[in-house]
């Protein structure tokens, strides 16, 4: 598996991108502190922006690797994250990714999600 790192990718809708430091306040307020859509995933909503800022400060630190997937998955009309799509497991012998992804409830059932899927297919 060739490993290209998080590349920006633009849909009809969404630009998936790194997230960056200043991405913070929205990544705690669309869909970090969001207990709707965190009862549904392995952690606990963050209780705090201070919670919120560890996790962004790993994803900021693993952009470093060319073998780190993770995308803020932000609006294009105004560039805010409302969640992440990201590479949670890799099989490189066999050049299998298994993707997982959080939005917040907010943006549900308005077919996000699947426009971002979309774009990742061909990307790997």
């Amino acid at each position: 598996m060739e490993h290209k790192g998080t590349k920006l990718i633009e849909t009809e809708r969404l630009i998936l991108r790194k997230f960056q430091s200043d991405d913070l306040e929205a990544m705690f307020n669309n869909f970090e502190s969001d207990v709707q859509m965190t009862k549904f995933l392995r952690w606990k909503a963050a209780l705090n922006i201070n919670e919120a800022k560890e996790v962004l400060d790993n994803w900021l630190e693993g952009y470093e690797s060319s073998d780190f997937y993770q995308w803020a998955i932000a609006l294009k009309y105004n560039n805010e994250p409302i969640g992440t799509i990201s590479v949670v497991d890799m099989k490189e012998n066999l050049d299998i990714v298994h993707i997982g992804y959080c939005i917040g409830s907010t943006w549900w059932h308005k077919g996000y999600t699947s426009e971002a899927f979309k774009a990742l297919i061909p990307f790997f």
